[in-house]
């Protein structure tokens, strides 16, 4: 299925456009300040907190399944490159988000130094200055006359840059000193 953006509010970009990029990169800062309570006229529903249902994450011997994640603040970001190559068929994005809260169930099995881990409960946490790269390829269709690009393949990459709070309930079952 295509997806065309077509909310009142959202600049249009001329294909042709010498500045294609500048001009995606203002509709995409633009567009930020309303996701967060959701855009009807897209059926976007409100996006902050971001919801994720399920996500898994392994390094280093250990083993974290994260569930109902909530995500605050995250389409507080800043386009820092945008390259939109038609004739390729492609479009490269990089984007800052200063600041992000993420607030989850958590299972964590693993060993991290010399404690052997094996928590569950809510956790909670805080990044800065988190460093993300999507490179979006696609093929043109044509529909009703008109011709978009329809992404099928998208490369993502983040850097979850700085940690500055994080806090894991039950961290170390039946040990409240280490814990706390």
């Amino acid at each position: 299925d295509v997806f065309v953006l077509t909310a009142s509010f959202i600049e249009r970009c001329q294909r042709n456009d010498p500045n294609l990029s500048d001009c995606i990169k203002k509709a995409m800062l633009n567009l930020r300040k309303y996701l967060p309570k959701g855009i009807r006229e897209l059926r976007l529903v409100p996006m902050d907190p971001y919801e994720v249902v399920k996500s898994t994450v392994e390094a280093s011997g250990m083993k974290a399944e994260l569930t109902n994640m909530k995500l605050y603040n995250a389409f507080n970001f800043e386009v820092d490159y945008l390259n939109v190559d038609l004739d390729a068929n492609t479009i490269k994005v990089n984007l800052t988000q200063p600041y992000m809260e993420l607030k989850s169930h958590y299972k964590l099995v693993g060993n991290f130094l010399q404690f052997n881990l094996n928590g569950e409960g809510e956790g909670r946490s805080n990044f800065t200055n988190i460093k993300s790269s999507s490179i979006m390829k696609g093929t043109k269709i044509e529909k009703k006359g008109e011709e978009y690009l329809q992404l099928t393949d998208i490369d993502f990459t983040i850097n979850t840059g700085s940690l500055e709070y994080f806090y894991f309930e039950d961290l170390f079952p039946n040990n409240p000193e280490l814990t706390e």
